[in-house]
């Protein structure tokens, strides 16, 4: 909302450098991507068919979690509604901090050489199921207690 009244639209193509030139002249960069364009540059390239597939088929087991972990967590380890809720919203937080947090580091490694970035995005990945599992399968809590927690 703030950024919608108080800021402006930004330069188009004023990020790059091989428009640098032109744009310092005064001249504008009015290009602009077509719905054509778009759908040619997405089904002409595999990588870009692949990338959609992925994110699609790859975001419906984040829906289900957010949609049934509390379902579970309630009825089947026998938490109660509010607990189970807590669980649920330490989970997304912690969602959003890795999400972050792995932004950065993934951009670390990025610019340390690129080859490690989908190395360490393995890694956070493989890393992250055990915790998860736990939350699922563990019999030791019956409530939103510090290990529940430290799963989610």
């Amino acid at each position: 909302l703030l950024v919608g009244f108080g800021g402006g639209e930004p330069m188009r193509g004023g990020k790059e450098e091989v428009l640098r030139e032109m744009l310092a002249r005064g001249r504008k960069y009015e290009k602009k991507l077509t719905w054509s364009q778009f759908v040619s540059s997405m089904t002409n390239h595999s990588s870009n068919c692949l990338l959609l597939l992925q994110g699609f088929f790859c975001n419906i087991p984040w829906g289900v979690m957010f949609v049934f972990l509390n379902d579970f967590l309630s009825q089947e380890k026998g938490l109660t509604v509010p607990d189970a809720t807590f669980i649920v919203a330490v989970f997304g937080v912690g969602c959003a901090v890795g999400g972050i947090l792995g932004g950065y580091l993934g951009s670390l490694a990025s610019r340390i050489d690129r080859r490690y970035l989908p190395l360490f995005m393995a890694l956070a990945t493989l890393l992250g199921v055990g915790p998860f599992l736990a939350l699922l399968d563990d019999s030791s809590y019956d409530h939103a207690s510090f290990m529940p927690c430290c799963y989610a």
